[in-house]
Parts: C-alpha cells; sequence; structure tokens
C-alpha cells in the first residue's frame, strides 16, 4: 500500500473506534493487510486515535495501544484502556461482523447457514448491516453485497444477498429458503435430508453422502441418482494435474536431503539443487514432473508449492461456484416445474379482480405464472409460458427421468449371483455403463463374462460382516496378483446411477465398486473409475494374464482373423475388447470365414447396453433393437474400430 491508502485506511478504522470502540472488527480488517503494512497502519492509527483523546470533549474514549511482534515487523494486538464497547456489543451488531468474514471468504453455505437460523426479522436487520458495512469502504478488500427484500402478509423479508461489482451480480451468497406449499411440491430429494447444513443449496459432498447412504432406498433413491447425475460436473483436468504436481512437490521437498546426495545411484555432488537424474532415482519419471523439479533448491521447491497450492485452492472456488450455479439452476427448474404442474388449475384461472385476471384456456401466460421467488427469473418463465399442463408433466419427466433410474433398482436381485449356479448368472447382458467414465474396464468384464465366466465366479466372496471381498486375479501395476479389496455392499443409489444391478444379480456393481475404489474412490467409490485405465493393465488385473494391443490399421484381416480364431476358436478362449479411440466395445464372439477372412462375422457389445455400432441409413440398429449388441463383417470391424487388446499366455 502507498503512503495514501496507509492514511485513508488509518482514518477510516480511526473513525471506527471513535463511534464504536469494536476492536474485533478492526482487528479483522487489519488481518486482511500485509504484515508490513499492518504494522504501519497500527502505528499511525495508534497516534491518530490516541491525539484525538486528548481533544476537548473526547474525555470518554478510552487510551488506545497497540503492540507489535519482537521484531516490530507486525502488529500483534490493539488494547483500550477499559476495553468498553459502547455500539456493538449486543448479538445482532456482533455478529454482522462474524458474517462479514464469511463473505470475505466466500463461505456461502456457512453464511446461510447461520442466516437461516436468525428469526425473519432479525435476519433482515442483520443483512441491512452487512450491506452497509460492505459500502462503507471500512473493510479493504472485502466484497460489496446488495440485498433484495420482498413483501409477505405486510413483513418485509430478506429474499436475497448478492455479491456485486456495480450493477453486475457477481455471486448469490444468500437466498431465502422456500417453504409452505411449494415445499410440498419438491421431490423428496431436495428436503432437510439432503440439506443436511441447511444452507438453501445442495452440495456435492451432501449428494455424494446420499449416494452411499444405505437407508435411502427405492423411490428416494432414485431421486438421489438423478440429481447426482444431472448436475455432477466432469473431473477438471487442470485441477487433476495440479494436484499431480502438488504431490511431485511435497515429496521432494519432505525427502529432499536423501535425494540430493553423493554415492551410487547418484553419482552426483550434495549440491543443494536437484538434478533429473536424482529425481529419476527416487521414482520421479514424468517428463512433466522431471521438468517442474529439476534444477530447483529446497527454497524454490517452498515458493512453487506455494504458488501452485494458491492456483489449486483458486480453481476449487471458481469449480465450486460453477457446479454450485449448475446445482441450483437444475433444482430451481424442477422446484418451478414441479409446482406449476401440481397446482395448474388455480393458475389458469378466469377470476377477474385477482393476480391473474386471465381466461382459463388450458395454457399459462407469462402473467398467469407465479410473481414470487424463483418464479421471477426469465429463465423459469420462458420454461413455463404457454404450456399446458400434459406439456408440464413432460418437462417434468425429461428433469427428473425417475423412471429410467428407478428401473436399476427395482429390477435388481440384491445378492451377488441370481441364481444359485453362479455360472447362469454371469452373462454379457448383466454389464451396463451407467455415469463413470469406465468403459474399458467393463468392455473387458463384458468379454470376460463371455469367454470365462468362472474367472468372474471365483472373485466375489460373501463375508460374515455383509461386506464383499474381491479378489482380482492380477494387479493394476504388472505385479502378479491377486489384489483383494473389500467394499461395502452397493446401495440402491449406487445401483441407479452405476447400471450395476440386473435380474441376474448385483456382481457388476459390486466388481465396479472395487474397481473404483482400489482406484482411488472415496466418498463414492465407483468415481474412482473415472478415466479409464489402460485395457490391457486392466485385463490383467482381471486374470493375471499378460495383454497387447494390436494397431488395427497396422494389420491385414488374415492376421487379425488369425488373432480372433486363436482367442475365441480354440479350447481356451480368452476376452478381447476393441476401441474406437473415444469409446471400448466387448467382443462376444466369432465365427471365421475360411475361404475368405474379411468376410468372417464378430459379435461384440456396446457396454453402454445400447448404441449398436452399426446403424441402417435410417440409424437405426440393422437388427432393429437397440441392445448395443451387433454382428459385423471382419472388414466391417477394421474399419469401425481402431485398436483390438486381449490377453497373451
Amino acid at each position: 500500500m502507498d503512503g495514501k491508502e496507509i492514511e485513508s485506511v488509518t482514518q477510516k478504522l480511526c473513525s471506527e473506534l471513535e463511534h464504536g470502540h469494536n476492536k474485533e472488527l478492526v482487528m479483522h480488517i487489519l488481518h486482511q493487510l500485509s504484515p508490513s503494512d499492518r504494522a504501519e497502519v497500527g502505528r499511525k492509527l495508534q497516534a491518530t486515535y490516541n491525539s484525538k483523546t486528548n481533544t476537548a470533549g473526547s474525555e470518554s474514549l478510552p487510551p488506545l495501544k497497540v503492540t507489535f511482534t519482537s521484531n516490530h515487523e507486525d502488529l500483534e494486538d490493539i488494547k483500550f484502556g477499559k476495553e468498553k464497547l459502547d455500539r456493538y456489543d449486543t448479538p445482532e451488531q456482533l455478529r454482522v461482523a462474524e458474517l462479514m468474514k464469511l463473505v470475505s471468504s466466500y463461505e456461502f453455505a456457512l453464511l446461510a447457514r447461520e442466516l437461516n437460523r436468525l428469526d425473519d426479522k432479525t435476519r433482515l436487520t442483520v443483512a441491512k448491516e452487512m450491506e452497509a458495512l460492505s459500502k462503507s469502504g471500512t473493510l479493504p478488500g472485502a466484497p460489496v453485497i446488495s440485498l433484495r427484500t420482498e413483501s409477505f402478509a405486510g413483513d418485509e423479508l430478506l429474499n436475497s444477498v448478492a455479491v456485486v461489482n456495480g450493477n453486475e451480480v457477481l455471486a448469490i451468497a444468500y437466498e431465502r429458503p422456500y417453504s409452505g406449499s411449494l415445499a410440498e411440491a419438491l421431490p423428496r430429494f431436495l428436503l432437510d435430508r439432503t440439506d443436511s447444513n441447511h444452507s438453501g443449496f445442495l452440495s456435492e459432498r451432501e449428494i455424494d453422502r446420499m449416494v452411499v447412504d444405505r437407508s435411502i432406498t427405492a423411490e428416494s433413491a432414485a431421486q438421489i441418482a438423478y440429481l447426482k447425475e444431472s448436475i455432477a460436473t466432469p473431473k477438471d483436468q487442470k485441477l487433476s494435474i495440479l494436484t499431480s504436481q502438488i504431490k511431485a512437490v511435497d515429496k521432494a521437498i519432505n525427502t529432499f536431503n536423501s535425494i540430493d546426495q553423493t554415492g551410487f545411484p547418484f553419482s552426483t555432488a550434495k549440491d543443494g539443487i536437484l538434478s533429473e537424474k536424482e529425481l529419476r532415482s527416487r521414482g520421479f519419471n514424468e517428463p512433466k514432473i522431471l521438468a517442474l523439479l529439476s534444477g530447483k533448491n529446497c527454497q524454490q521447491l517452498l515458493e512453487l508449492d506455494r504458488y501452485l497450492r494458491s492456483e489449486y485452492n483458486q480453481l476449487v472456488d471458481r469449480s465450486a461456484d460453477v457446479f454450485e450455479k449448475r446445482s441450483e439452476t437444475s433444482i430451481r427448474k424442477l422446484k418451478a416445474v414441479s409446482f406449476a404442474g401440481r397446482y395448474f388449475e388455480s393458475l389458469d384461472t378466469a377470476q377477474k379482480g385477482t393476480l391473474w385476471n386471465t381466461a382459463k384456456d388450458g395454457t399459462l401466460s407469462e402473467k398467469e405464472i407465479p410473481q414470487f421467488g424463483i418464479f421471477k427469473s426469465p429463465e423459469i418463465i420462458a420454461l413455463l409460458k404457454g404450456h399446458n399442463r400434459p406439456k408440464l408433466f413432460e418437462h417434468q419427466k425429461s428433469l427428473e427421468e425417475q423412471t429410467r433410474h428407478s428401473e436399476f433398482i427395482v429390477r435388481s436381485v440384491k445378492k451377488p449371483f441370481a441364481s444359485d449356479n453362479k455360472l447362469d448368472s454371469i452373462r454379457p447382458s448383466a454389464v451396463e455403463q451407467g455415469a463413470t467414465g469406465n468403459c474399458g474396464f467393463l468392455a473387458a468384464l463384458t468379454s470376460l463374462a463371455a469367454t470365462q465366466p468362472d474367472a468372474i465366479a471365483d472373485m466375489i466372496n460373501a463375508e460374515p460382516d455383509g461386506t464383499y471381498t474381491v479378489s482380482f486375479k492380477g494387479s493394476l501395476t504388472g505385479a502378479d496378483g491377486p489384489t483383494k479389496v473389500n467394499i461395502e455392499p452397493p446401495t440402491d443409489a449406487e445401483l441407479a446411477l452405476y447400471r450395476g444391478g440386473t435380474k441376474y444379480g448385483i456382481w457388476p456393481a459390486i466388481l465396479q465398486k472395487a474397481y473404483g475404489q482400489l482406484r482411488g474412490g472415496t466418498v463414492v467409490p465407483e468415481e474412482g473409475g473415472n478415466g479409464t485405465d489402460t485395457v490391457t493393465r486392466e485385463l490383467h488385473l482381471l486374470l493375471n494374464d499378460w495383454a497387447i494391443d494390436l494397431e488395427l490399421k497396422n494389420e491385414n484381416a488374415t492376421k487379425i482373423d488369425a488373432v480372433l480364431r486363436w482367442r475365441y476358436c480354440g479350447k481356451s478362449r480368452s476376452p478381447i475388447t476393441a476401441g474406437t479411440g473415444a469409446h471400448a466395445y466387448a467382443v462376444l464372439d466369432y465365427i471365421p470365414c475360411p475361404s475368405d477372412p474379411a468376410a468372417s462375422m464378430v459379435l461384440v457389445r456396446n457396454p453402454w447396453g445400447k448404441g449398436d455400432p452399426l446403424l441402417n441409413k435410417a440409424k437405426e440398429p440393422l437388427d432393429g433393437i437397440d441392445d448395443g449388441t451387433c454382428k459385423m463383417t471382419l472388414e466391417e470391424f477394421m474399419t469401425f474400430f481402431k485398436t483390438i487388446s486381449t490377453t497373451i499366455k
């Protein structure tokens, strides 16, 4: 800060102390400054304030004493002679300063929770104090907030608190919760049980906790699954890169002395700088990580760590804002459509002199749409305007898609294998990809079900405590297996989301969950399966056999025919997957044509359970059934797919 800025802040703080003696608020403002600026403002504040205590008419002002740290480079505390607080000693006034801290740190969920604990009158009073304080300029760097109020039964109520820049709304920090008849129209997943902190919106963590909650079943679980799938945001690639960089820097800092040393296998002087050779000797092999770390000393690594963490936090904040906005938009649309459909008759009315004052014509006009809360949004008005009741229910169905999610719960036989003979339950059609990007693993699993179902039957063991232990024969690292993973039974919401429940049992769900947990999934284990690993590693995990990839563009039909006959027509059948570069399919069977290999038939299956690879001119499945399975000639197969992956023994 330059001299003018320091003088300006000092005068504002001095004025605040003169009129309120609010030490806590002043300290909060000071703590937002850098140490050197804070110390300088503290010195000037002490001199300016105390000079006023000696002027005529200021005898009631207690003396101010500022204490500094031992090196005098930072301010430590402010003390009044009698520690007297005149203006800010009521609960509402003291609460304003605390709530402004939450606004400054953009902790909107906590802000909403605290405001919702107050009664309507106190909430409005506190919010107005916050607005005045944010616009006073006494909080350096703090955002400016603006209130919206509404009238209800003659009372003025707080509608929302927005963070603004001039006329531009940057974020909604608080919005009044909905109640009464509107709440009755809401789907159950929007009730208080999900919104555990009563913040007025649902966070990703809150939804994730509901996904793995075993007490939420049937239709409620389907609704949770819909919400999770409809507002889920793809994992940010930059966030993933920053995470790996931070981990690498932390490891380098924590083991710096053991890396930078003399002698085998390092063969370098202990010079205080990390060389590429030293880093490789400690397992830093990724080229971009090596470029990031090599040539740096310990101090530079510490600075790099601070920079990366700052970037990470900013990106997380931005991602959270995007998620929050998408979440809120989906929920608001669902609220509006559900309400309008349920109370259609009372909206589309012919009574004159009322709010609506329009003909009862079977459609909603803009004037008929309720003029309160979420219905004031142009987006919501556009969503509802001109629709009749059937159209509204169509909208609701497209928004909720609950029947689709419910299907995977209702149809599921809630045990690993539906039949006492496990092999009767292990069929390729039981595997279906849901909300996780794990097509490679599921394609390998589907093909394994077609070729070696006994391998799947041996993987799952039910434990006495109700959990399952999955014993994969191999590993993801290339080492020999087995790799054992213990998981909780999949919940109804997990079955709906990840399509793991069928009339054949929940063995696909169990294996998906174990695979996701093995790859690092935490709150919702299946999400660890996102960003498919290489199919060869997944085949090795399932069978403990080495696997290879073949580029089809580099091969002719005769060689691929030989590979497929070797894996499918011999005594020992083995799984094969086929990849397009963006998606993986399972190869289920092969029917060779000895006279013309290119005319041989390949049976393939899309793990989605729909989306046949080959379509007719009308873009319909060739066999008329969209189940993701179709036959194609080897020539067509080699044109459509780029690679195949299979095991070798």
